[in-house]
């Protein structure tokens, strides 16, 4: 029941038809470096992507859980072919490959296939394994990139078309209650109304698909130039992620901060967390987090001492079909040269390895319903010779904002995070 999957079907095609609109009418005159990359897809040449329905409600590392992809061929800035895959279906009885351990051991995943294929926190890499699997398990096009796209552009779509009457679903569709509904008639609809089957259970949705677009096209043209800064909003946040296979292109990605990459340490202080929802449903909705990160020069040496607290907070009142325990495997990602000494409040040891610059340290843990748990890593790190007092925060896509607070040498920082930053001392 776990893999229950929010299928967001067609909506994701209005997300790329708002940015190649962005591309092609209104070319954000202030953003030269937007224009380069988003006038792209006006080429006159015909280029497939991939893009990826990334389901928040279920937390993965890039931004949720993969329920469905589509491919969209590209040609002067329109859509000319759309196919739209069910990640389940593409993957049935296909190959895949040597899973993550995390995903063999705690899910008991023979291998890893295109629902599973974002565990790489950093885009662009988890982009690489994407294309890999697509062409693995039977994908038969060329693919020039790979966008993921998270359940938070549904809400926001609606928030400019009102509310939907759709036929089969008992009550108004609106921005507030449009993925919990869907997702709970897709899963349960046709259990609960012996009138209905699973061969037919997505007749809903793709009505309400049809009633969306034909209502974002209707907008009126000062509406659509708040719908796209919105949506620019949502790259800027991590909501919507690029990955291609030019390399100019994917550095002004990179440059604009819409490739999902993580940032190099450079002697600084740094984290990232990527959570993983493994078997715990839909909980990721009641999930609320905090981090309290605090840095002071050792006693005894030159080095940093340091420790960061991860707070969750399961705020479901009761289980239900579509929330229960949550259970993630989470990694932390700090500078190369921190030992970590201790961590506490996870299940298990944690185990230790290296991406890049980077320390990694990965656990499993659990929060029951109406209850909190609090993680605390404990480590030292050195000092560069020219201690810049920075240190950067980097927010997981999927997630829609963290509270930090970060201290250091009796000076603290909060604020409330909804994409990267770097917090800076005097």
């Amino acid at each position: 029941m776990w893999r229950s999957l929010l299928t967001i079907c067609k909506w994701g095609s209005l997300i790329l038809l708002g940015l190649l609109f962005i591309a092609g009418v209104w070319a954000w005159n202030a953003y030269s470096e937007e224009r380069v990359l988003l006038n792209h897809f006006r080429t006159t040449e015909k280029e497939t992507y991939l893009v990826l329905f990334q389901n928040h409600m279920e937390l993965r590392p890039t931004g949720g859980f993969i329920g469905n992809f589509a491919e969209v061929t590209v040609q002067n800035g329109s859509i000319v072919d759309y196919n739209l895959v069910n990640a389940n279906d593409f993957d049935y009885q296909k190959p895949g490959r040597k899973p993550p351990q995390p995903l063999q051991e705690v899910l008991n995943l023979p291998k890893q296939q295109m629902r599973d294929a974002n565990w790489n926190p950093d885009f662009h890499q988890t982009a690489q394994v994407v294309r890999a699997l697509y062409t693995k398990e039977g994908g038969d096009k060329e693919i020039a990139g790979v966008i993921g796209v998270t359940s938070h552009a549904l809400p926001l779509v609606m928030e400019y078309t009102g509310p939907v009457s759709v036929k089969g679903v008992d009550q108004e569709l609106t921005s507030d209650n449009v993925l919990v509904t869907i997702q709970r008639e897709l899963n349960f609809g046709y259990q609960d109304n012996p009138n209905r089957s699973r061969s037919t259970r997505k007749k809903p949705l793709k009505r309400l698909v049809r009633t969306l677009e034909t209502k974002v096209r209707n907008l009126s043209w000062r509406e659509k130039g708040r719908f796209l800064k919105d949506l620019y909003t949502l790259a800027e946040e991590k909501q919507i992620l690029f990955s291609f296979e030019d390399q100019h292109l994917q550095t002004q990605a990179e440059d604009l901060g819409w490739a999902g990459r993580l940032q190099k340490v450079e002697g600084n202080g740094y984290l990232h967390v990527a959570d993983a929802n493994l078997g715990a449903l839909k909980t990721d909705r009641f999930m609320e987090r905090e981090w309290r990160i605090t840095e002071n020069p050792c006693p005894d040496s030159r080095d940093i001492c340091g420790t960061v607290e991860l707070v969750y907070t399961n705020t479901a009142q009761e289980h239900s079909r579509l929330n229960t325990k949550y259970r993630s495997y989470t990694r932390v990602y700090l500078p190369q040269s921190a030992f970590v000494h201790e961590v506490t409040g996870i299940d298990g040891n944690p185990s230790y390895g290296r991406k890049g610059d980077k320390k990694e340290v990965g656990f499993l843990f659990r929060v029951p319903v109406n209850a909190e748990k609090t993680i605390t890593l404990s480590y030292t790190r050195t000092s560069p010779s020219k201690d810049t007092s920075r240190i950067a925060i980097e927010k997981q896509p999927g997630v829609e904002e963290i509270p930090v607070s970060v201290s250091r040498n009796g000076q603290t920082i909060e604020k409330t995070l909804r994409k990267d930053h770097r917090f800076t001392f005097e």
